[in-house]
């Protein structure tokens, strides 16, 4: 018990001050001497200091928890006027959030499915052209149009434009507009209509018409079948997924010259017993000339790393013969190369460009899988010709090389050795050297059918003047010659020509087929 040292009164325990005359004492009683007090003070310090620097590091005193960690089943802390916080609030917060996440994600898929579900997503080729009347051709001016352009229309906005003429693959935009949509890239603005499940794009009075492929711009859809030159139906008609043709095996070669599209492959074993491969393609003349395939392509084909070597068989199909064939400016025919390969090896590529190896002149390539080949493809029907304009611009007779006078004077229907329907042509031929020669060895004779030369022919018995065309004769003589040629049909007109080896220049004259 304690006393005040002023006025002696009985202190309580614990005073400060005392009760009775208000004088303050030296510290609290029960509590130990000043000097205790004192270093209780001091350790108190150090406590605080030690505390300050604990939160400073977030570090803790051994045995005691994080502040900051309050165990689910602890009331929050209260004070006067103030309720501890609710759990049902806590729980109707997580409770609103993931309602709000599942609405958001509900917005996402729904967006998604009608994105998915928009008809002009996808990837769509050019398959043909509309003059406006509503029937559709393959080919317009002479140009085909299977996979020549490629347009795909993503989700997002975006958009890529692929063309046979570029090798490169434009980015573009596209918004919806009544009835279709617009397009646009750096240099264009293109307004395609959705028209029976097909895009048209409007170009000055024609439109390129598009079909959807179901792939993507970068691994387009592969037609196995040829309808270059032959309608191709209405727009009332339902969409034809072989119209589409794979842009990377299509395009122009020797400036625009000619048009090449790969159309298939397929395997067989060649003369020497040996694996080979055929690839097809289709040739088209767009230069001013009659040309072959063969006269004008050149061919490199590869396999792992390895040139693979061109070879035959004996029972050639019709493809391989036609790149012999001269062909009229504007006309399609379908050939084909021929090369050994490893069937067990790896992707055989195989690539067309100008028999001068020129790589300004451009080139076109495709490439195929051993045990995936794709096959033969449908036989490209030659269009008849009833009315042939090629050879109206050109004399039936006049001096060719400045030194041969030469006429086509009459045409006669014959068969040759087998029987089968021939046309013999009649030429008159000078000799205007100062060398002993014939017509054979001079000039080239060519005959055509529905833009076609036709192959010469053998038949049974030759006449005079079918010995008269390799028939040698002096200077300035002049000589009857005849030529059999073997007809593709009995039908279309004959156009007979004779044509000069050092240019293009020729003589020519028609016959229409006598039954």
């Amino acid at each position: 018990m304690a006393f005040c040292t002023e006025c002696g009164y009985k202190l309580p325990n614990g005073a400060l001050f005392c009760p009775e005359c208000g004088a303050k004492l030296a510290v609290a009683q029960d509590c130990g001497s000043v000097e205790e007090t004192e270093n209780l003070t001091q350790d108190s310090g150090t406590l605080n200091n030690e505390a300050e620097a604990r939160k400073e590091t977030h570090e803790l005193p051994s045995g005691l928890k994080n502040p900051y960690y309050m165990p689910e089943e602890l009331e929050y802390p209260t004070s006067p006027g103030m309720k501890p916080k609710s759990k049902g609030v806590k729980v109707a917060a997580i409770v609103i959030s993931a309602a709000v996440i599942l609405l958001l994600i509900a917005v996402v898929l729904i967006s998604q499915t009608f994105q998915d579900k928009n008809p002009y997503v996808g990837y769509w080729e050019s398959s043909a052209i509309d003059n406006g009347s509503g029937e559709l051709t393959n080919t317009y001016l002479g140009e085909k149009v299977d996979g020549l352009f490629g347009i795909q229309i993503n989700s997002d906005g975006s958009a890529f434009i692929a063309s046979a003429y570029n090798t490169e693959i434009e980015n573009a935009t596209w918004v919806e507009i009544e009835g279709g949509i617009e397009a646009s890239d750096e240099n264009d603005v293109y307004d395609l209509t959705l028209m029976n499940g097909r895009l048209l794009l409007n170009n000055e009075g024609f439109y390129v018409v598009f079909e959807k492929s179901g792939k993507d711009i970068y691994h387009p859809t592969v037609s196995h079948g040829s309808l270059s030159g032959h309608d191709q139906g209405s727009l009332s008609e339902k969409p034809d997924s072989t119209l589409n043709q794979n842009i990377s095996g299509s395009g122009y070669i020797d400036s625009d010259n000619y048009y090449i599209s790969f159309v298939g492959a397929n395997d067989f074993t060649d003369v020497g017993g040996d694996a080979a491969m055929r690839v097809f393609y289709e040739f088209t003349n767009d230069s001013s000339n009659s040309v072959s395939a063969g006269s004008v392509l050149g061919f490199t084909v590869s396999q792992d790393g390895d040139e693979l070597s061109e070879t035959y068989a004996f029972d050639d199909s019709d493809a391989y013969n036609n790149q012999s064939y001269r062909i009229r400016p504007g006309i399609t025919i379908q050939c084909c190369y021929e090369f050994k390969y490893d069937p067990k090896g790896g992707a055989v590529s195989i690539t067309a460009g100008s028999w001068n190896d020129k790589d300004e002149e451009g080139e076109v390539a495709a490439s195929y899988i051993p045990g995936k080949l794709p096959g033969k493809p449908a036989q490209h029907l030659t269009k008849p010709v009833s009315d042939p304009k090629w050879t109206e611009s050109i004399p039936n007779h006049g001096t060719l090389e400045n030194c041969y006078k030469v006429s086509v004077q009459k045409a006669e229907n014959t068969t040759d050795i087998l029987g089968n329907p021939a046309v013999r042509i009649y030429y008159e031929y000078t000799n205007g050297t100062e060398y002993s020669n014939s017509l054979a060895e001079t000039l080239s004779v060519y005959s055509y059918q529905d833009g076609i030369s036709l192959e010469t022919t053998n038949v049974a018995v030759f006449t005079d003047t079918d010995i008269g065309f390799s028939k040698r004769i002096a200077p300035g003589e002049t000589v009857t010659a005849s030529c059999v040629f073997a007809l593709r049909n009995d039908s279309s007109p004959v156009e007979a020509e004779i044509e000069a080896l050092s240019s293009y220049d020729a003589i020519g004259r028609v016959f229409e087929i006598t039954k």
